[in-house]
């Protein structure tokens, strides 16, 4: 009962949101940012749902919030990311505290020779992925389990786009990436991302390739990674999209013969009624125990989605999202561990944005 009535309270409370202000332009600069308030419910012992972006059960939770600012010139453009970061540190030998601050994820400055060629440095934001970290950018709320694990996010170096009508070409070296699978120790890492992107009209094509070596954290052994990403989207209507995913990552550690591997594979339907957008996800993910999911090979996941479109800067998210493994990885209602091969997570989600 309530679970029942959280869930109401939070619709209600969402839906009687009124809307804010548009994009800001403030000396040049184009501010644009986002909030979400989650609530989510039915998840596995109580808890959250791995890889799912979903907040923990029957908490409500400020689960993503950013600003972006961003400006172009003729021989110039740059790009930062301010997110909030609950943070937890420690203060003394036995006592940790919690800190929620502003952090700069991602900061990209480019010179332009020509209008075409940017060439520049900084914190960058992978090219690879169909998923934004931007959620406002995405189909769904909930993310893949591939965006979580498989696909690479910041990194720090140079990078180099070519931008010519609707195709974007695009070479980054990353000597830091403090993110996921790449350096997340911020040691040293030499990795080279190359992505080429197309859009044809209705169809929009994607393929990028990363590859380097990393020095491992806790061992300290060097270590070789790459990570591939391919993607199609295809808009059967102006309201029907379909998008088919490939993700795929490797990591072989200097001492070992053999080399570590997962991939995910993700097909998409969103179709629009009105306000509403309905999408349903399917992902199979491969090699999963070398993701976290323990003695699982295999994780199958299903995601359900009704975004509504309350304003132009509001949408509300009902999703349900359903992940079957073929061993016993989840705990049970009570808690008790690796005594279930499916979990589930109901998530109502009020993404504001400008």
């Amino acid at each position: 009962m309530n679970k029942l009535f959280n869930t109401s309270l939070l619709i209600v409370m969402l839906l009687g949101t009124t809307s804010i202000a548009q994009a800001v332009e403030i000396d040049g600069i184009t501010v644009r940012g986002e909030a979400a308030l989650n609530y989510s419910m039915l998840t596995p012992g109580n808890d959250s749902l791995p890889n799912s972006s979903a907040g923990d059960d029957q908490v409500y939770s400020l689960n993503q919030a950013q600003i972006l600012l961003s400006k172009e010139t003729e021989k110039m453009a740059f790009m930062a990311r301010i997110a909030f970061s609950p943070t937890e540190y420690a203060t003394s030998p036995t006592e940790n505290e919690n800190s929620n601050f502003g952090n700069l994820e991602q900061i990209e400055l480019y010179y332009k020779p020509s209008s075409y060629l940017y060439i520049g440095f900084g914190r960058f934001l992978t090219t690879l992925g169909f998923e934004s970290s931007t959620r406002m950018d995405n189909l769904m709320y909930l993310t893949t389990i591939a965006f979580s694990q498989i696909v690479p996010s910041f990194g720090e170096g140079v990078r180099a786009k070519y931008i010519y009508n609707d195709m974007t070409v695009s070479l980054t070296s990353y000597n830091k990436a403090p993110y996921v699978a790449y350096g997340d120790d911020r040691k040293t890492t030499k990795t080279t991302e190359l992505s080429v992107s197309q859009t044809m009209g209705r169809a929009s094509l994607f393929a990028g390739y990363l590859m380097g070596t990393d020095t491992n954290a806790v061992s300290g052994a060097k270590e070789d990674k790459s990570a591939a990403s391919v993607y199609a989207s295809y808009k059967l209507a102006d309201n029907f999209t379909t998008a088919l995913e490939y993700e795929s990552k490797t990591s072989k550690f200097e001492a070992e013969a053999h080399t570590r591997w997962a991939d995910s594979t993700s097909l998409w339907l969103v179709y629009g009624l009105g306000q509403h957008n309905l999408g349903i996800r399917y992902e199979q993910v491969r090699g999963a125990n070398e993701i976290g999911y323990g003695p699982a090979d295999e994780i199958n996941s299903i995601t359900v989605s009704d975004k509504i479109a309350v304003s132009e800067n509001l949408n509300v998210y009902v999703e349900y999202r359903q992940d079957k493994a073929n061993e016993m990885i989840f705990p049970d209602e009570d808690g008790v561990a690796l005594m279930k091969e499916d979990a589930g997570v109901l998530s109502i989600t009020g993404l504001a944005y400008f």
